[in-house]
């Protein structure tokens, strides 16, 4: 899954930017989601006087709100990024806010001094209101997305990478930060990101393998290995197989 952040202050385009990336990629053929970060001291998804708000009162994690037309999955607090991105499994995850994960970021601005108080090392491209007024800035593109669609996402698709494992097992010789900004700088690839050439959690049904991407493989590796070296007489590091024989048990 390709990820990246659309930073920017409130009013500076994020969200227009954002709906741009989605019809356009969607309409290239790939499965997009996106989530959308609140930071409203106070705002909860959930209202008091609700039956589901009463159920988490009571203490139940998570609450499902299952309606005619949509369903909502509540939990009463916020989920870690890594937590959150188990939910997901598309091409494309577009986060309007900050993610506080190394994946690219698009920034969105106003001003000059505003787009340049948000670079990072991580930020490859700017836009919103400020694309209206130049086309570069900082030796990065500046290109407006409603004007520009089409060339906006080639851009985008032509710099976002797999997104990293997360994981920061410094077998490259950097952490996860490190590598994405290398990337972006074109000094690096995902082929020399060690964790992401590994392929050790393979599940099989009915014996057709099932992909899985990175985080999930990382989940059920952390799981699978966690319960099973809690078993008398099991030896570390070695390799682990498990059959699930019963399709009741699934």
């Amino acid at each position: 899954m390709k990820i990246v952040s659309i930073r920017g202050y409130k009013g500076s385009g994020k969200t227009s930017v954002a709906t741009t990336l989605i019809r356009e990629l969607k309409s290239r053929g790939y499965k997009v989601s996106s989530v959308k970060s609140i930071h409203m001291e106070g705002w909860r998804i959930d209202q008091p006087g609700k039956n589901s708000y009463a159920h988490r009162e009571a203490g139940a994690e998570p609450v499902a709100a299952w309606g005619l037309e949509e369903t909502a999955i509540i939990f009463p607090r916020r989920l870690k990024p890594m937590e959150l991105l188990k939910f997901f499994n598309a091409d494309w995850l577009f986060v309007e806010g900050d993610l506080h994960l190394p994946v690219p970021q698009i920034v969105c601005a106003k001003s000059v001094e505003d787009a340049q108080e948000l670079r990072n090392g991580l930020t490859f491209m700017f836009s919103g209101i400020l694309s209206n007024e130049i086309d570069e800035l900082d030796g990065l593109p500046v290109i407006n997305a409603l004007e520009d669609p089409q060339k906006f996402v080639d851009f985008v698709e032509e710099k976002v990478f797999q997104a990293l494992p997360f994981f920061d097992c410094g077998d490259c010789g950097m952490d996860c930060q490190g590598m994405a900004e290398a990337i972006l700088r074109g000094e690096k690839t995902v082929k020399d990101c060690v964790m992401m050439q590994k392929d050790n959690v393979q599940i099989f049904v009915a014996g057709k393998r099932v992909p899985l991407n990175p985080f999930v493989q990382n989940i059920i590796g952390s799981v699978v290995k966690g319960a099973v070296y809690s078993l008398k007489g099991v030896e570390k590091g070695k390799e682990i197989r498990i059959k699930i024989l019963d399709p009741d048990l699934l």
